[in-house]
């Protein structure tokens, strides 16, 4: 059974909204300051391109819309949906709890309006984006979708690299045509997965257009300077290849011969590479062009000023707006990087106390678990293998997860895709998944 065949069709009407939603992380993303459209205006227009406030109101809308035409649908579920959805609903009572606490007993930053605005809107991002969409939604659609939104928006921001370069970056490093880096990386890391399906599932002309922009992705992560994401797109695409869904004896013997190779390297050239990605995170030598930076040090003075604020309310937390400086609507809440412990143990301590860093950590722990236990799984097809890829990008991307702090922003790119992603690896039907209904 295939993975469309396994649930009913998409009407017109919810494929628009589930296509509308899966553009909008993107859209909310990116900048035309390189066409000389005005930098603000207003609540519609900021940092020449949609505002936050904006972007999380129209998004709200086709939420609310895809919402009702799932209740009118009525799915069935399967055993591990339920136990996801389980985990979710357990995850935001967490939150909800903590939250009304935080209200009666803590001196919070903001008002009582945007504090519980604040737990709609991640509800809204954990419901929305981790269960509505992939539940509606085609994992082949997606991967169709995410193919074209990137290479336009990869092809957009070489294009402006090479017309206006003084807007193609900031500072020393790359952001093409978005507003900042996080979501230039995030746009080049969605490309090595796209394409690398695109490869393995094309022939001919098709695969060539893949590897090129396979190749320009590349070239975006390495001009961001990010070594994280560097990192982690290698151990993403050593590991796609290795789950290459061709069952052959040459297949069979290129896999042996992968592993191999990456003995002998880790033997004979480990220890070199070791110290040169020490000295990159020590801040020894530059990146690129990247400016050289103590990456080590700079998280842990983080990490430290972040447990600082855990300690002050253990037990309630600070709220999900703490990391925002103001309660002006127009400078989109003047986001404040001192507040954000870049860890995503004391970002949940933060946000929740210690409540929500224990149940953080145990569904974390399940969901590395998951992904370890699906990689070491046959894989059945192509449609199969789509599923395995999103599994091998999250699990590639959970030491930047464990660095960086907790996604639950309505408004944030790699939040939404990190939610949709996890919807989909524990929703996408497959023709065993199928046979589980109940």
């Amino acid at each position: 059974m295939s993975l469309e065949s396994a649930r009913p069709a998409l009407t017109r009407l919810e494929t628009w909204l589930v296509a509308l939603l899966l553009l909008m992380p993107f859209l909310s993303k990116i900048t035309l300051r390189a066409l000389g459209l005005p930098d603000r205006f207003g609540l519609i227009w900021w940092q020449g391109g949609l505002h936050p406030v904006m972007n999380s109101v129209l998004t709200t809308g086709l939420l609310f819309a895809l919402g009702i035409l799932f209740i009118r649908r009525s799915p069935s579920s399967t055993s591990r949906e339920k136990i996801y959805l389980s985990v979710l609903i357990a995850f935001m009572a967490v939150m909800g709890v903590q939250a009304i606490l935080q209200a009666a007993f803590q001196d919070l930053n903001v008002n009582l309006l945007l504090h519980f605005s604040g737990l709609a809107l991640t509800s809204l991002l954990i419901f929305g984006y981790g269960w509505l969409v992939p539940r509606l939604g085609a994992v082949g659609t997606l991967f169709q979708l995410l193919t074209v939104t990137v290479r336009v928006l990869l092809a957009v921001s070489f294009l402006i690299l090479l017309l206006r370069p003084e807007f193609a970056f900031k500072g020393s490093r790359f952001i093409g045509v978005f507003k900042h880096i996080p979501y230039m990386v995030t746009c080049a890391q969605l490309g090595l997965l796209v394409e690398w399906n695109n490869i393995v599932s094309r022939c001919g002309w098709r695969r060539v257009l893949a590897g090129f922009f396979l190749m320009l992705a590349w070239v975006g992560i390495a001009l961001t300077g990010t070594r994280s994401a560097a990192l982690c797109g290698l151990v993403f695409l050593l590991l796609a290849a290795y789950k290459w869904p061709i069952k052959s004896e040459g297949m069979t013997w290129l896999r042996r011969g992968l592993v191999y190779l990456s003995l002998v390297f880790a033997v004979t050239l480990g220890p070199f590479a070791a110290s040169a990605l020490e000295s990159f995170l020590r801040g020894e030598s530059s990146f690129l062009l990247r400016p050289a930076q103590d990456g080590i040090a700079s998280r842990l003075e983080e990490v430290e000023r972040g447990w600082a604020t855990v300690e002050k309310s253990p037990l309630l937390g600070q709220g999900l707006l703490y990391r925002f400086g103001s309660e002006s609507m127009e400078t989109a809440g003047s986001y404040n990087s001192f507040r954000d412990p870049h860890n995503i143990f004391v970002s949940a301590g933060v946000i929740g106390g210690w409540p929500l860093i224990i149940v953080l950590s145990l569904a974390l722990g399940s969901l590395g678990a998951f992904l370890i236990s699906r990689l070491r799984g046959p894989v059945r097809g192509q449609e199969d293998y789509q599923v395995l890829l999103l599994s091998i990008y999250l699990l590639s991307h959970l030491p930047i997860l464990l660095v960086y702090h907790l996604h639950l922003s309505l408004g944030g790119l790699a939040d939404r895709i990190y939610w949709l992603f996890m919807g989909c690896v524990f929703s996408a039907r497959t023709a065993k998944s199928s046979e589980e209904h109940v």
